[in-house]
């Protein structure tokens, strides 16, 4: 699917009064300059309040580096999520993201999208059709989620800020003024996200092996040495070894203290 055709709004699709006033208040809330919040509050509270105007449950924040020679793997910079029913969900929900099947096909239109530099916002159809989603979803079904909104923020070639807000499964898919919402919102918002320039862990991440990358994803998904050496068809001494190089290149000495790297801001809820 083009894109540049995602992007499109419908003609027939308007905000009301109401939108635009809760619109305003969100972002009063998230950039009042008397209120001394660090840029990642600010991030939240944003997140916070559009999650609440669309009526998501889950939303999630990265800047993202796809990785050119491996389709479908992305990674990200930086995290800051919040929402979820529980932890086991988000770990479910990195479990799948990081699963090679099911990233390569729902990456790749986020990933064209970024490349071709897009400013996109998609439902989860405009990923992979209801079909899919029914034959090949089930990682995703773990995760209890089901219907989300995309939006994709193109920074340069080789990187993107990507805004989703989910819905727990049973609710019905985000209506087209709902995605007007989160579009137009994030379209000109040039501090939510730059923040992926200027990230350390950035420049840290291009420099791992693609396999390296691929452990260190699954170690941020919460799975254990054994699944990830099952996941990659590699030993559990040598998912230890890649555990290892990725603990000394961002000077951390425990799981908990990486994922602390990736997570900006994490809710204390």
């Amino acid at each position: 699917m083009d894109p540049r055709t995602i992007a499109q709004m419908p003609e027939n699709t308007s905000l009301s009064v109401e939108d635009v006033e809760g619109l305003v208040q969100v972002l009063i809330a998230a950039t009042d300059p008397t209120q001394q919040h660090t840029v990642v509050e600010r991030k939240r509270k944003l997140l916070e309040g559009i999650a609440q105007l669309v009526g998501a449950d889950v939303f999630i924040w990265s800047a993202s580096l796809p990785d050119t020679e491996t389709h479908g793997d992305v990674m990200s910079s930086c995290l800051i999520e919040g929402g979820w029913a529980s932890e086991e969900q988000r770990i479910q929900v990195y479990k799948a993201l990081s699963n090679p099947q099911f990233a390569h096909v729902v990456q790749q239109p986020i990933v064209a999208a970024a490349q071709g530099m897009h400013y996109v916002t998609m439902h989860r159809r405009d990923i992979a059709d209801d079909a899919w989603w029914l034959q090949f979803g089930e990682i995703w079904r773990r995760t209890g989620l089901d219907h989300f909104l995309m939006n994709i923020y193109p920074i340069s070639l080789n990187s993107y800020s990507a805004t989703a807000f989910h819905r727990q499964s049973g609710k019905p898919v985000f209506s087209e003024r709902e995605r007007m919402i989160v579009h137009l919102v994030f379209k000109h918002l040039e501090w939510y996200h730059q923040r992926a320039l200027q990230d350390p862990s950035q420049g840290k991440l291009l420099q791992l092996a693609p396999r390296e990358r691929q452990t260190l994803m699954l170690l941020l998904s919460g799975q254990t040495k054994r699944e990830i050496a099952e996941n990659l068809g590699i030993t559990e001494h040598t998912v230890g070894d890649y555990t290892k190089s990725i603990y000394k290149r961002f000077a951390v000495n425990s799981r908990g203290e990486l994922q602390a790297v990736f997570q900006m801001g994490k809710s204390s809820a």
